[in-house]
């Protein structure tokens, strides 16, 4: 009878990995979370990822953590 966790369980696992490991020992390490609301929670160290995302998300709406990214998606983005 499977569990039924189906797509939750697979970005919840990714989400507990990133928190168990804040700071893992290779930075090409990236979780990216996209929630409902447009907002993007990128867990990386990487100033190269950080750059990658920027591609895509506004810019303007930054906030960092020392382990994790927060930024918008746009329809400008």
């Amino acid at each position: 009878s499977g569990g039924g966790g189906g797509m939750w369980s697979l970005s919840s696992k990714a989400l507990e990995s990133a928190l168990a490991n804040p700071r893992p020992r290779d930075s090409s390490h990236l979780a990216i979370i996209v929630q409902t609301n447009f907002q993007l929670c990128a867990y990386t160290t990487s100033e190269l990822h950080v750059s990658m995302l920027g591609l895509f998300c506004d810019v303007g709406t930054i906030r960092r953590l020392p382990n994790v990214v927060f930024m918008a998606i746009t329809r400008d983005s």
